[in-house]
């Protein structure tokens, strides 16, 4: 899409917050909409896009402040014809590298706006990138570090006799999952999206407790999945 119509675009959706048919008016703002100021955007490790959304009566430029985040060339100096001082609304998407840091990182975009009468301002979005994939089964269990989370581990826990059990998770690039030493997904790889993996489980004949550990990767991050399994009863 060229620039031209990008902007076209942006005036056809943009909430009319502010009109002025005065073309001399000096009226300018800019502001983030999303990420709020108050909360942060949450990327999973494998996620390749997110977006930006903020509203602007004048040029405008993004930056990203980390350089695990990805702005696209053609949002980096953009002009906006902009006569009757329209308020646009623009959601823009913003880029990622992927996490396989072992880390939660934090990371800023920042919004730059000029204008005639020597207006300059500038606003932050924050965007926070979890180190593992968006598993919804089995549930994450979190552990905190000066009540921040610091990581998640995501475990199933199975009876000495239970023959099945399930995996979902959500993906944002091929992905691959590796077999457990008694736990063994019906599916061992898939293309990006929603996925429900069934889980073939063997029998502990003893009766001690054991468990088997599956590899979710997808971008080159890497999730252990650990699948607990109770030891036989007497």
């Amino acid at each position: 899409m060229t620039m031209k119509k990008f902007l076209l675009f942006a005036v056809a959706t943009a909430a009319f917050l502010f009109t002025s048919c005065n073309k001399e008016s000096t009226y300018h703002t800019l502001g983030i909409v999303y990420p709020t100021q108050y909360s942060s955007a949450v990327i999973y490790a494998d996620q390749k896009v997110d977006s930006i959304t903020f509203q602007t009566t004048d040029n405008f430029r993004l930056d990203a402040m980390n350089n695990w985040i990805l702005i696209d060339d053609s949002l980096r100096n953009v002009k906006v014809e902009n006569y009757y001082r329209l308020v646009y609304v623009l959601t823009l998407p913003i880029r990622f590298e992927a996490n396989a840091t072992g880390e939660i990182r934090q990371g800023q975009v920042k919004v730059s706006s000029t204008g005639d009468d020597d207006w300059d301002q500038s606003a932050y979005a924050s965007y926070t990138q979890l180190p593992w994939h968006n598993i919804q089964r089995p549930a994450p269990a979190f552990s905190y570090e000066d009540h921040q989370i610091k990581e998640a581990k995501f475990e199933l826990t199975d009876s000495a006799t239970q023959e099945c059990d399930t995996l979902r998770f959500t993906t944002y690039e091929n992905w691959t999952l590796t077999d457990g030493e008694f736990a063994h997904p019906a599916k061992l790889s898939g293309k990006p999206g929603n996925q429900t993996v069934l889980l073939a489980i063997d029998p502990n004949a003893t009766a001690e407790e054991r468990t088997a550990t599956i590899v979710l990767e997808s971008r080159g991050v890497k999730t252990n999945i650990f699948v607990k399994q109770e030891g036989k009863k007497e």
